[in-house]
């Protein structure tokens, strides 16, 4: 892998980061409410 890729998937990621964690602990959450 080429820096420039890996930079760029770096940036991917922490760009999804908020909303992957937040279906993550939506998923663990909602089953214990219930």
């Amino acid at each position: 892998m080429s820096i420039s890729i890996l930079k760029r998937y770096q940036i991917f990621v922490y760009e999804q980061d908020y909303n992957c964690f937040a279906s993550f602990l939506v998923l663990i959450f909602l089953p214990l409410k219930n």
